[in-house]
């Protein structure tokens, strides 16, 4: 700092030399503000009162500001150009910083899709009435926690949010607190365990579903599994998992909820646990979708999976269309019976004889 610097001046050189901390900073300003916001709408006295962003600046680097002008009195500080050049270098690391975050929320979010399935509404609903009226059925309430865990929108935010609020049984409570973390939400905490008279089912641990077998049973006998639906099957290589992501990625950007069976059934469709079952569940799947699209790869050439599913699904009369990402001579000639999907900077979008529109238009 200079000679002579105000409160505000420090306060502005922390926010350009350490702007990731000062999102931090006012993220819990905002976070804390609403939380007691809602404690005085249901008639409570505030709890938190977190000071204003620059006032907490102040509060906390007290000492060093003393200290800092005190130097500066006895004639103790760095000229102009060491100045600025502090200055860059401490810009240069919040750069690293952010960029480092980023690509950690981006790992922790590369099997959640980013869009609103049409079931959301049935499983924060169904959640809350079955937790009601069967405490002691917990495998049930965790399957539907998994479920919403797939999508990141305001529904499950909102589902995970009531649950580490007020869930008894800690397993679920910590789920949704993980999940919240997951989905990158800030100033979440684990709820304490409540005080009180104990019930039926706040100390069961959950069963999780973790084979091909178990997962055909809940599609045949749960109310959830029934009720899924998907926009679009995306029939591809395992092998293309980057391909894959992007994809997933610009199709929910569009609105639209795809199946991939890595990510929507990550646990029970492991590539070690393939057997007939997996083999009935993928076509549970495609029942389940509106339609399917085929990415066409060197690698989707050699898949035994891919000419399987594209038949069953032609079978089924489901819309079909091919995104082609590898030309080679030898290609299968039933490819070119199917719509062309082409991927634009503005969205994806599919040929279909002499028209063009877009994939939502032609999945609808």
């Amino acid at each position: 700092m200079k000679i002579g610097f105000t409160d505000e001046e420090f306060v502005q050189t922390f926010c350009e030399c350490y702007p990731h901390l000062w999102k931090d900073i006012t993220d819990k300003h905002t976070a804390y503000q609403k939380a007691d916001e809602r404690l005085v709408k249901r008639g409570k006295k505030r709890r938190y009162k977190f000071p204003k962003p620059s006032n907490f600046i102040l509060y906390k680097a007290e000492h060093v500001i003393v200290k800092t002008r005190n130097k500066h009195k006895q004639g103790v500080t760095l000229d102009n150009e060491k100045i600025e050049q502090r200055k860059a270098e401490l810009k240069d690391i919040a750069k690293k910083k952010i960029k480092s975050r980023r690509n950690r929320q981006e790992q922790r979010l590369a099997y959640v899709q980013n869009v609103r399935p049409q079931y959301s509404g049935f499983l924060l609903g169904k959640y809350l009435r079955h937790r009601r009226t069967h405490p002691e059925d917990v495998d049930t309430c965790y399957m539907y926690l998994q479920e919403a865990s797939k999508y990141k929108c305001r529904d499950t935010i909102n589902l995970f949010q009531k649950v580490n609020a007020a869930e008894r049984n800690y397993h679920l409570r910590h789920f949704a607190f993980l999940t919240l973390q997951r989905f990158g939400i800030k100033e979440v905490q684990l709820r304490k365990n409540p005080k009180g008279k104990s019930y039926p089912g706040d100390k069961i641990k959950p069963k999780k579903m973790e084979t091909p077998e178990e997962l055909l049973d809940a599609i045949y006998n749960t109310q959830l599994e029934q009720h899924k639906t998907f926009d679009l099957f995306l029939s591809h290589s395992s092998k293309d998992i980057d391909t894959l992501l992007r994809m997933k990625t610009m199709l929910n950007s569009q609105g639209i909820n795809v199946y991939i069976d890595w990510v929507n059934d990550r646990e029970q469709l492991r590539r070690e646990l393939t057997n007939q079952d997996t083999a009935k569940v993928i076509i549970e799947r495609i029942k389940s979708c509106k339609a399917m699209m085929y990415i066409h790869t060197e690698a989707s050439t050699v898949s035994q999976w891919t000419p399987w599913e594209l038949g069953y699904a032609y079978a089924l009369g489901k819309k079909i269309c091919v995104l082609q990402l590898y030309v080679d001579a030898s290609q299968p000639a039933y490819l070119d019976i199917y719509d062309k999907a082409v991927v634009e900077d503005d969205g994806i979008y599919v040929e279909s004889n002499v028209n063009r529109i877009t994939i939502n238009s032609w999945i609808s």
